[in-house]
């Protein structure tokens, strides 16, 4: 997304002093909701991995997962998960949990291990891209890939179809009434405002209408009521 005007969708998560300025409008309270492990999920759709489809049908912890793979802490295991999704390798995993290359390497090692369907995956795409220049989503979209960094493709892939899920719950809340309530979309998160005595409501109802199922892997969503400003979701103490 291409943002003109505040930054509002690149605000850390630290400042919660800032969002305070984004107040409801009187009467109504700010309410969030946002997708449950999105890229996790769709790279489960996308991959077919079967261990990975499972943990997610189950509700089970997809890190610990991948931490009993390779022998390390959950913390690990949850870095080594969000940088298959991101492109990241052994280097970069070392440098983030303050681990040796090594112990990298063996992390990375127990992640493809634990979820072949991803490799494969990758493989495919890195193929395509190499000899096409471009990769295309299930939407149909093509998306430019360098062919040498074919590498990317899976990182394009998962982040393009994201996308996809975003922009499907957003046409969904249009379709269901709920676009004069929404105030700002952040990547995978929809902020809205709505009155204050339907806010628990609203925000169930939004929750429902965003979440999907994608190639048998359910999309889920978490709702939250924030109050009267944004930065109420995100204040200390």
């Amino acid at each position: 997304m291409s943002i003109t005007g505040i930054p509002a969708q690149t605000l850390p998560s630290s400042d919660w002093i800032i969002r305070r300025c984004f107040v409801a409008e009187p009467g109504n309270s700010i309410v969030a909701v946002d997708y449950k492990a999105q890229e996790l999920r769709v790279l489960a759709s996308l991959s077919g991995d079967a261990t990975m489809r499972k943990a997610f049908a189950e509700d089970a912890d997809l890190h610990q997962i991948t931490a009993n793979a390779a022998g390390v802490g959950r913390k690990v295991g949850k870095m080594a998960n969000f940088l298959q999704v991101y492109g990241g390798g052994a280097k970069t995993l070392a440098l983030q949990a303050d681990i040796d290359v090594a112990t990298a390497k063996r992390v990375i090692a127990g992640f493809e291990k634990a979820y072949p369907g991803v490799a494969k995956l990758s493989k495919r795409l890195q193929t395509v891209a190499r000899n096409q220049g471009y990769i295309t989503t299930r939407t149909g979209r093509r998306l430019p890939v360098d062919r040498d960094r074919a590498y990317s493709a899976l990182n394009y892939m998962i982040q393009s179809t994201s996308r996809d899920v975003t922009c499907r719950g957003l046409l969904a809340l249009d379709e269901a009434g709920f676009t004069p309530y929404l105030r700002l979309p952040v990547h995978d998160e929809v902020i809205a405002s709505v009155p204050t005595k339907h806010a628990a409501w609203g925000a169930r109802e939004i929750a429902r209408h965003m979440r999907m199922d994608l190639g048998g892997v359910d999309i889920d969503t978490d709702a939250e009521v924030y109050g009267e400003s944004w930065g109420h979701g995100y204040m200390k103490g």
